[in-house]
C-alpha cells in the first residue's frame, strides 16, 4: 500500500499540471535549472514584477529580442522589475555559457539553462495555449498573469504592470486578448488555405509591389481570389488591399487610398476595412504624412 501510494506521488510530482495565465506560478523550476549568471528568486517577492523570456542560441527570433529584454532590465531593475532568461529546448551548456558570456553587458540580466526536456519546459511551456519560443511569461504576487511574445512588452505595459491597481488590471486585459490573439493567428496559419496564400503574397504578391509593379499586382491578386473562389471575404480584401496601397503611398494621394479603401469596405462589408474604413484611412494618411515629411528639404 505504501509502495502504491508513493507511485502516485511520484506521478503528482512528476506530470504536475502546467502553468496557465491567471494560475499559481512559482520559481521552483527556476532553482532546479543550472545557473548560467546572475541569481534567481527563491521565492516571489511582493508587488515585484517579473519576467522570464524563454530564448535558444538556434533562435533567430529570439536573438533579435535580446537588446529589447536588456534594455527593459537596465531601465526597470531598480523600479521593481526582475527579467530572468530561460534557456530552453537545447542541450549543449557550454555552448549557452560562450553565447552569453560573449554578449557581455548586452545580455546583463540573469540567465539559468532549463535543457530540451527540464522541469521548467514541462511545467511552463507544455499549455495547450503555449505557441513556441521566444515567449515571455510575465508573473506577478504568485500568479502568471499573461505569456506572450516578448516584443509586445513594450515600457508603457511595463509601467502599467508595475504601477499596480487599474493600470495594472487593463494592461492585463490587453495582453491578455493580445495574446489570444496571437495564438489564434499561428493557429490559422497551420490551415492549408492559409499557407496557399501566404505562399502566393511571399513568391508572388511582394516581389511585385517590391518592383512598384501594382497593375500587375492587382491582376495576380484577382487572378488568385477567382481561382479560389472560397477564401473569406477578409482574404480577398487584404490580398487586393495588399497589391495596391502601397501605389497610393508611394505617390501621396490620400484622396485616392480613401476612394479606394471606400470601395474595398463595399465590397467586403464583412472585412476589418469594412467594418471600420475611417480607422484604416488614418492608419494609410499616417504614413502618407510621413512619406511626405521625409521629401521635406532639410530646414537650415
Amino acid at each position: 500500500m505504501k509502495t502504491l501510494f508513493a507511485l502516485f506521488a511520484l506521478c503528482a510530482v512528476s506530470f504536475a499540471e502546467p502553468v496557465v495565465a491567471g494560475g499559481d506560478a512559482t520559481p521552483k523550476a527556476l532553482l532546479s535549472a543550472a545557473l548560467i549568471q546572475g541569481v534567481v528568486p527563491k521565492e516571489w517577492e511582493k508587488d515585484k514584477l517579473y519576467i522570464l523570456e524563454c530564448w535558444a542560441t538556434w533562435c533567430g527570433p529570439c536573438i533579435k529580442m535580446i537588446p529589447h529584454m536588456n534594455e527593459l532590465h537596465k531601465e526597470y531593475k531598480d523600479k521593481g522589475l526582475s527579467v530572468i532568461g530561460v534557456n530552453v529546448r537545447e542541450d549543449d551548456k557550454e555552448k549557452v555559457e560562450t553565447f552569453v558570456k560573449r554578449k557581455g553587458e548586452g545580455m546583463s540580466y540573469p540567465i539559468v539553462f532549463v535543457g530540451k526536456d527540464g522541469e521548467f519546459v514541462k511545467e511552463w511551456l507544455s499549455g495547450p495555449d503555449t505557441i513556441g519560443i521566444p515567449r515571455a511569461f510575465v508573473v506577478k504576487n504568485g500568479k502568471l498573469l499573461f505569456h506572450i511574445n516578448p516584443g509586445v512588452l513594450k515600457k508603457e505595459v511595463i509601467e502599467s504592470l508595475l504601477a499596480g491597481g487599474e493600470k495594472e488590471a487593463q494592461a492585463v486585459k490587453i495582453m491578455q486578448a493580445v495574446a489570444q490573439q496571437m495564438a489564434k493567428q499561428v493557429e490559422m496559419m497551420k490551415d492549408p488555405k492559409q499557407q496557399k496564400i501566404m505562399a502566393f503574397r511571399k513568391d508572388v504578391l511582394f516581389p511585385l509591389v517590391t518592383k512598384k509593379d501594382y497593375a500587375k499586382a492587382t491582376t495576380e491578386a484577382e487572378t488568385f481570389i477567382k481561382a479560389n473562389a472560397a477564401l473569406s471575404e477578409a482574404d480577398k480584401c487584404s490580398l487586393l488591399f495588399s497589391a495596391k496601397i502601397s501605389q497610393f503611398i508611394e505617390n501621396m494621394d490620400a484622396d485616392g487610398s480613401s476612394k479606394f479603401i471606400d470601395e474595398l469596405a463595399a465590397q467586403f462589408p464583412n472585412s476589418m476595412i469594412g467594418s471600420d474604413p475611417d480607422k484604416m484611412k488614418a492608419s494609410v494618411n499616417m504614413r502618407i504624412d510621413r512619406k511626405k515629411k521625409e521629401k521635406e528639404p532639410n530646414a537650415e
